[in-house]
């Protein structure tokens, strides 16, 4: 039986694996005490859902992910935070049938199948449906977005699903802020054609209704939140008087608004001279340089200075910054963890592979459907208007890359192998194998401090014994520390106030 002869009972155990797959991973994960004593942002959510139960249901749009917050508030404020962690699980589950079936639809059942497994070999997006954090909800409105976006109906201009499709997107951006800049690139990149198997190539009335409207449903649920926003502030937190917030916002979208520009002028030439679609879109061509202009213009320096780091952070193999230490702590606790070595470097390998391929067969346009989820935390990494997109908020760019990944193993490896497909198929594979290796051998930086997180973690949830325990292991690991000692003097502290 090949891959491509799957059939509903093998689908059914493939589901059956991925449930126990994650099903072990929260049996280990309950040893642990994040669950019951959440920290860090994972607290600030809590606190912004238990206000909006109280009323309070304005929350900034710029500066905190509200949709999240209120998908927290729905779920009862995290009071038993074991419901809305199981509802994330469930979401990934969701996540990965519309990975496989977008990959299917898009290219074949083999691909699909490859796209599903790499979404769930990813440790990463697995370690964060456990967190109260709004990383899985924003994955699961993005490839949602991206379903509807590349539907038949929507290629077709259907007014209902243009409308859903723009509020989903819009949802998303309201989970997370990074993608406000991705969410209108979607709509800008529906005004032109979207390779030759879209029905709308030489009707330009039906690419403008699908793309205008994508961009009004965007614009209306953002602007919605915005009213709400003002009308019921969240507890400390005052709105600006209307001519300061409108002048803040319009700051804020300066960049967006000259990135779309350069798109929309770019369009045209794109359509008729099949230019590579991301060059048409940052305007790259010298007749749309102007348009980007005033973006670089307004850009602080020492955003420019750092932008070459932040694009490096952006693009890391593995999950490398200081927000991902309980990762790796997690993964050295947690078996299942380290039995999912998939890094972002062999999606981004894989990925990019599959673009080139997908661009030689079907020519640059087909790749413009991929391009906004890439775009965004590329473009916020040189101007960060919404934050920085490192971290955990390049997950959702690891979905069209994990899409086009399939692709890749599709043409690899299927089909007669000449010389040359050979060759860069055995070079692909090493470079895969040692991502792998990489991923699997590395370990944390500064492995106390993840002890002392784990520490205060029980502390709060009252496991004092393994609180103690971890602070012993973080001695253990890095004794006559006097930094460290003044970090355990803390957490004594706090064991100590909360056993009294």
């Amino acid at each position: 039986m090949g891959m491509t002869d799957l059939r509903p009972r093998h689908l059914y155990l493939i589901a059956a694996v991925v449930l126990v797959i994650k099903l072990a991973y929260i049996l280990e994960y309950c040893d642990l005490p994040f669950m019951m004593a959440p920290l860090f942002d994972s607290s600030v959510y809590l606190h912004d859902a238990r206000a909006v139960l109280r009323g309070h249901l304005g929350l900034p749009l710029f500066s905190r992910s509200p949709l999240y917050e209120y998908f927290l508030a729905l779920l009862g404020g995290g009071l038993r935070p074991v419901l809305p962690i199981g509802v994330q699980l469930g979401l990934g589950c969701v996540n990965l049938v519309l990975i496989y079936r977008l990959g299917t639809r898009l290219f074949s059942r083999l691909a699909g199948m490859v796209s599903a497994s790499l979404y769930l070999g990813y440790g990463s997006l697995l370690f964060y449906e456990s967190k109260l954090l709004p990383e899985t909800l924003a994955m699961t409105l993005v490839v949602w977005g991206m379903w509807l976006y590349l539907s038949p109906a929507f290629l077709r201009g259907d007014l209902r699903r243009a409308l859903l499709c723009g509020a989903v997107l819009a949802l998303g951006a309201a989970t997370q802020r990074h993608l406000m800049v991705s969410a209108p690139l979607f709509a800008v990149f529906a005004l032109v054609p979207m390779g030759p198997g879209d029905p709308a190539a030489h009707d330009r009335r039906t690419r403008a209704r699908r793309g205008v409207t994508c961009l009004l449903a965007t614009c209306l649920v953002l602007c919605a939140q915005g009213l709400l926003t003002w009308a019921s502030p969240a507890p400390g937190w005052s709105p600006d008087p209307a001519p300061r917030a409108l002048l803040d916002l319009a700051g804020r979208a300066a960049p967006t608004v000259a990135l779309t520009a350069a798109a929309l002028r770019a369009a045209p030439a794109a359509a008729a001279l099949g230019a590579a679609p991301a060059a048409a879109a940052l305007g790259a061509a010298p007749a749309t340089a102007p348009a980007a202009a005033p973006a670089l213009a307004t850009a602080p320096a020492w955003a420019l200075a750092a932008a070459a780091g932040r694009v490096a952070a952006v693009l890391m193999d593995i999950e490398g910054n200081s927000h991902m230490y309980s990762y790796y702590g997690e993964r050295s606790d947690l078996i299942m963890l380290r039995a999912l070595p998939v890094s972002f470097g062999v999606i981004l390998l894989l990925g990019g592979v599959g673009a080139a391929l997908l661009f030689r067969r079907s020519g640059g346009l087909s790749v413009l459907p991929f391009l906004p989820l890439v775009l965004g935390p590329l473009f916020l990494a040189v101007f960060p208007t919404f934050g920085d997109a490192g971290g955990a908020r390049r997950l959702t760019m690891a979905v069209p890359l994990i899409l086009l990944s399939g692709l890749s193993a599709e043409v690899l490896l299927r089909g007669p192998f000449g010389r040359k497909k050979a060759l860069f198929s055995v070079l692909v594979g090493i470079s895969c194998a040692a991502f792998f290796l990489r991923t699997a051998t590395y370990e944390m930086r500064d492995p106390a401090a993840y002890e002392l997180i784990v520490a205060t973690s029980a502390a709060r949830a009252g496991e004092f014994e393994q609180a103690l325990e971890r602070v012993e292991r973080a001695r253990r690991i890095a004794p006559d520390n006097p930094a460290l000692e003044r970090a355990i003097r803390d957490v004594v502290g706090l064991i100590q106030k909360r056993r009294h």
